[in-house]
């Protein structure tokens, strides 16, 4: 068992596993930027001080 540890195969295989691991997450992280701010945008335009604004503004 130790013997396989310490083989190449199996350091190529942890590296390898390394590599999908990060891409996955640099995808992810890509992902939330470009979806966090219209899911924030519709966060705020529900808030309920920005329905009162909007509501006060439009009665003007």
């Amino acid at each position: 068992m130790t013997r396989f540890l310490r083989s190449q195969n199996f350091r190529d295989v942890l590296d390898i596993v390394g590599l999908l691991v990060g891409t996955i997450c640099l995808a992810g992280a890509v992902l939330c930027l470009c979806v966090a701010p219209d899911i924030l945008a519709a966060i705020a335009d529900d808030h309920p001080v920005a329905m009162a604004r909007q509501h006060l503004l439009a009665g003007r």
